[in-house]
């Protein structure tokens, strides 16, 4: 059973809506001289990232002219440069949770373990019961 035909023909119409959306947002950067990239389309025109990702050929359009809008890399200037304590202060962060990360995986490797054992056992069990004709 599909999804109502009114479901439907709002999604259809929000992606249309969207896509539009992104459209205008590229003419809009294009004639700035914004340098195009996904990360800047998308807040430009308030959409997720991913999504832009999944439409093929706005992002085949996107690339386009992405590369015709690259450049050689600016400094940015010092205010918005990341200290080194700062850096560090991510560092340690991503690596406390990938340590969790690492943790929490060994701890559901162990439980599928477990779950696969039980699994077997019942699964033997049931065998070797005597079937009744």
């Amino acid at each position: 059973m599909g999804q109502p035909a009114h479901l439907a023909a709002w999604q259809t119409d929000r992606r249309e809506r969207k896509r539009e959306q992104v459209r205008q947002a590229i003419r809009r950067l294009d004639a700035r001289g914004v340098a195009i990239t996904f990360a800047v389309v998308a807040d430009e025109a308030r959409v997720d990232r991913s999504w832009l990702y999944s439409q093929v050929d706005l992002a085949d359009e996107i690339r386009r002219l992405r590369e015709q809008t690259q450049g050689p890399l600016r400094p940015r200037p010092q205010q918005q440069r990341a200290s080194d304590a700062s850096l560090r202060v991510r560092l340690a962060a991503a690596q406390q949770t990938i340590g969790e990360v690492r943790r929490e995986n060994e701890q559901l490797r162990a439980e599928i373990q477990a779950l696969r054992e039980e699994n077997s056992r019942l699964r033997g069990e049931l065998w070797e019961q005597p079937r009744r004709a």
